[in-house]
């Protein structure tokens, strides 16, 4: 098999057709001989089309339509984006706010995000109850996170009050 510049991917599956469709078209007689196109007349790799770009302005924008309509999955990436701070300054209490939202629908990563923020008073005063009763009902869906959170809640608690965890 010759050897064609382009050594390796689409660019040398490309010449070598090219060169196939060339040499049966020549075998053929389809094409007189010294008629045949040089390699440098093949067919250049079509530009692979690009997605336009997005913003996160624009994401929120359509997150909000949604979530304003009750959709518990927008309601919950709009808590990412106002938590995580993407394409917004970071705002725990919004987060909070649309986290409430989305989880009171049974959303388990809106509730396992809202034991975070309790649990690391973003936003909120620490309160390691409220972040346990959150855990706890993410935890009940399979979160496993959640279900480690849950878990370390009751060490910690079990630890303060001077019990020793049973293995």
């Amino acid at each position: 098999m010759p050897v064609f510049p382009f050594s390796n991917g689409f660019g040398a599956s490309l010449m070598r057709q090219w060169a196939l469709i060339v040499s049966i078209s020549l075998i053929l007689g389809a094409l007189p001989p010294g008629a045949a196109p040089s390699l440098a007349q093949a067919p250049e790799k079509k530009e692979e089309k690009k997605s336009p770009v997005m913003s996160y302005g624009e994401a929120q924008k359509w997150f909000e339509r949604a979530a304003n309509q009750g959709h518990k999955n927008a309601q919950y990436m709009l808590g990412l984006i106002f938590y995580q701070g993407r394409g917004v300054k970071k705002n725990y209490p919004k987060a909070r706010v649309w986290f409430e939202r989305a989880a009171k629908q049974s959303h388990s990563e809106a509730q396992y995000m809202l034991g975070i923020i309790y649990y690391d008073g973003k936003g909120v005063p620490k309160d390691h109850v409220r972040a346990g009763e959150w855990f706890g009902k993410a935890a009940q869906k399979g979160d496993k996170e959640a279900q480690y959170m849950y878990g370390l809640i009751h060490y910690e608690r079990a630890k303060g009050a001077g019990k020793t965890p049973k293995n």
